[in-house]
C-alpha cells in the first residue's frame, strides 16, 4: 500500500533550530529514508515548527500559535494526506489534551500518524476495524502520558536550577537589566557571562536618572521626557522612555547588588476578555497577601522585613555576585521618596512646574491632622497662602485661619539656626522627639507579646484536641501551620519595635545635616534660594510642620 505522506519535525527552543543543532534536519532525513524504504510517497514538503513550545490544551490555540499544525489541518481537512510521520508523538504536543485532539481530527480526515521510534503499521485508508489501528491509539494515549511527564520533569529541573544559581547569586537569563550584559567576545567568539558586568554608558544614564529624581526633585513623567527629548535610547524595545521604566529602574534592586527571584509563577489562567486561557505571571502566595496588605509592590526593606515568610515560598533573597550600581543607603532613599510621593500625590511632592507650591505636603493642621493646601489670595502680591484641606471641603474643623508661606519660612530658618548652631537645642529636640513615641511602641510591644502567648495557649489546645482525636492529622496540621505563619509574623513586629526602643539617634550627624544646610538656608539668605531647590532641602531635613490658628505649632526632624 503506496501511502501519501508528510513529514513533521519540531524543536522547542530557537536556539535548538539553529544551523549548528542537528536536531531538524535529523529528523526530516531519518523521516524521508523510511519513506523512501517502505515505498511511500512523500506529497508536500516538511512541516516544520522552527523553536516554539507545544505545551498547549487546545487545538484552536494551537493552530492559531503554530502555523505547520494549521498546515497540517489543511491538509487532512483538504484529503491531500494519508500519513504524518514523525519521531516521537512529543513533536505534534507535549500535552494529552492536544495529542487526543490533534488525532482524533485527523482520523475524521482518514489520515493517521506514523511515530519512527514508535512504529506501528498504518492501516490502509477506509479500514478502521483491523488489530492495527487499536495498536496505534494504544501506543498514542501511552506516548502522550509520557511526553507530558517529560515536560514536568522539565520544568522541575529547570526550576530547581535557577534555583540555585540564584542563590548563588549569579542571574538565570540571558536578558539582564538596563545597565549590564552577559553578552561577550572573546577569542572572536560570543560567550554568556556568568556574572553580568556593567555597560557604562547606560550606568551613566541611570546615575542621571537618580540624580533628576532625588537632588533635582523631577518627577517620573519628567524625567522621561527629558531622557526622550535628549534622544536617550531605551533598549528593552519600547519606543521611548515612560513613566513605568523610570520607576522599573528607581526600585529594582538588581542594582543595589541583591538577587530576588521568585515572586512570581507562571501560570495559565483564563481570560474572559478573551475568551481563552493565557499565560501569565501571578505572585506567589505570601507576596500577594503582602502586596495587598502594602497596597503596592514591596519596598527591597519590606522584601527584606519579610524575607523569611517570602523564603517559605521559595523566593530567592542573595546577595549577587555583581558589581551594584549603588548602595543599599542610597535604595533606601529612593524608596522613601517614591513612598513620600505617593503619599503626598507626585504633584504635591514635585518640585518641578509652572508654580512650585514649596510647603505643600509638609504642612498638616494641628487641629484635625490634616494636610494645609496651598491657596492663591486675590492680591497676588500677598504671596502664596496654605489652609486645611479639610475645612476647605466642608468637613468639620476648629481652624479658621490661612497661613503665609513666607511666615512659615521665617520661622523654619529661625529654628533650624537656633537648632544646629547650639547643640543643646538639638540634644533637647531630639530627647522630645523619641519620648513622644516611647509609650506608644511600649504599649504596642507588651499587646503582641500578649497575642503571642494566646498563639501558644491554642497551639496546645488543639494538640490537645489532635490526642483526643477530636481531630485527625491533616486538620492538626493544617491547624498548627495557621498558629506558626501567625507566631512569626508577631516574632518580626515584635523585633523591629525592639530595634526601634534601643536605637540610639544620630545626634551628631544631624547637627552636621542642619548645619550643611544653615551654610546656604539662613534668615539672611532664604530669599535668594530657588522655590525648587528650597523644597528639595526642606524635605531632606522635615518631616512634617503643624500649622495652628495661622502659626507653626510644632516642626518635627527627620531625625
Amino acid at each position: 500500500m503506496t501511502f501519501r505522506c508528510v513529514i513533521f519535525a519540531a524543536v522547542s527552543t530557537p536556539a535548538q533550530a539553529t544551523d549548528d543543532r542537528a536536531s531538524i534536519p535529523s529528523q526530516v532525513a531519518n523521516a524521508r529514508a523510511l519513506i523512501e524504504r517502505r515505498g511511500w510517497k512523500e506529497v508536500h514538503d516538511p512541516l516544520i515548527v522552527p523553536g516554539q513550545s507545544r505545551s498547549i490544551d487546545w487545538l484552536h490555540e494551537a493552530i492559531a500559535e503554530i502555523p505547520a499544525i494549521e498546515e497540517l489541518i489543511n491538509l487532512s481537512k483538504t484529503g491531500e494526506i494519508d500519513l504524518v510521520v514523525i519521531r516521537d508523538y512529543d513533536r505534534l504536543s507535549r500535552t494529552r489534551t492536544l495529542l487526543t485532539q490533534i488525532s482524533t481530527y485527523l482520523g475524521r480526515c482518514d489520515v493517521q500518524i506514523y511515530a519512527t521510534d514508535k512504529p506501528v503499521d498504518p492501516v490502509p485508508p477506509g479500514d478502521r476495524r483491523r488489530r492495527g489501528y487499536a495498536s496505534a491509539a494504544t501506543i498514542e494515549a501511552f506516548a502522550a502520558l509520557e511526553a507530558e511527564q517529560e515536560v514536568s520533569r522539565i520544568v522541575q529541573r529547570r526550576y530547581y536550577g535557577m534555583n540555585a544559581v540564584m542563590r548563588r547569586g549569579l542571574w538565570h537569563a540571558a536578558s539582564v537589566p538596563y545597565g549590564y550584559t552577559r553578552d561577550k567576545v572573546a577569542e572572536g567568539h560570543p560567550v554568556l557571562l556568568d556574572v553580568p558586568e556593567i555597560v557604562p554608558e547606560q550606568a551613566a544614564i541611570i546615575g542621571q536618572i537618580e540624580n533628576l529624581f532625588l537632588d533635582e526633585g523631577m518627577g517620573l513623567r519628567l524625567i522621561a521626557e527629558r531622557l526622550n527629548s535628549a534622544g536617550v535610547p531605551w533598549p528593552g524595545g519600547a519606543k521611548h522612555w515612560t513613566i513605568h521604566s523610570i520607576r522599573g529602574i528607581l526600585i529594582n534592586p538588581f542594582y543595589c547588588g541583591m538577587v530576588i527571584w521568585g515572586l512570581t509563577r507562571s501560570q495559565r489562567v483564563y481570560s474572559e476578555e478573551e475568551n481563552t486561557f493565557k499565560r501569565r505571571h501571578s505572585p506567589v502566595p505570601s507576596y500577594g497577601r503582602l502586596v495587598e496588605q502594602y497596597g503596592r509592590e514591596l519596598t527591597l526593606d519590606q522584601v527584606l522585613r519579610h524575607r523569611d515568610e517570602l523564603e517559605a515560598d521559595d523566593v530567592v533573597i542573595a546577595q549577587g555576585a555583581h558589581e551594584p550600581l549603588r548602595t543599599i543607603e542610597q535604595q533606601r532613599r529612593i524608596d522613601g521618596e517614591l513612598e513620600t510621593r505617593n503619599t503626598m500625590g507626585g504633584r504635591a511632592a514635585s518640585t518641578r512646574g509652572s508654580k512650585v507650591h514649596v510647603l505643600t505636603g509638609l504642612l498638616r493642621c494641628g487641629h484635625c491632622g490634616s494636610a494645609m493646601i496651598w491657596h492663591a489670595p486675590g492680591n497676588k502680591k500677598a504671596g502664596s497662602y496654605y489652609r486645611c484641606a479639610a475645612k476647605a471641603s466642608g468637613k468639620p474643623c476648629e481652624s479658621s485661619k490661612y497661613v503665609q508661606e513666607r511666615a512659615v519660612l521665617d520661622t523654619i530658618a529661625t529654628v533650624l539656626f537656633q537648632i544646629a548652631t547650639e547643640p543643646g537645642n538639638l540634644s533637647a529636640y531630639v530627647q522630645e522627639h523619641e519620648a513622644a513615641n516611647t509609650d506608644a511602641l511600649m504599649t504596642q510591644q507588651a499587646t503582641i507579646i500578649q497575642a503571642i502567648e494566646n498563639l501558644s495557649a491554642r497551639e496546645k489546645r488543639w494538640a490537645d484536641a489532635y490526642e483526643s482525636n477530636v481531630i485527625d492529622l491533616q486538620e492538626y496540621g493544617k491547624r498548627l501551620a495557621d498558629l506558626r505563619t501567625q507566631a512569626d509574623r508577631m516574632g518580626q513586629e515584635l523585633r523591629e519595635i525592639g530595634n526601634r526602643l534601643k536605637v540610639t539617634q544620630d545626634i551628631d550627624g544631624l547637627r552636621g545635616r542642619l548645619r550643611a544646610l544653615t551654610d546656604t538656608f539662613s534668615p539672611e539668605m532664604i530669599q535668594a534660594i530657588p522655590a525648587s531647590t528650597l523644597k528639595t532641602r526642606l524635605r531632606g531635613i522635615i518631616e512634617r510642620i503643624e500649622i495652628t490658628d495661622g502659626q507653626v505649632s510644632r516642626i518635627i526632624l527627620k531625625t
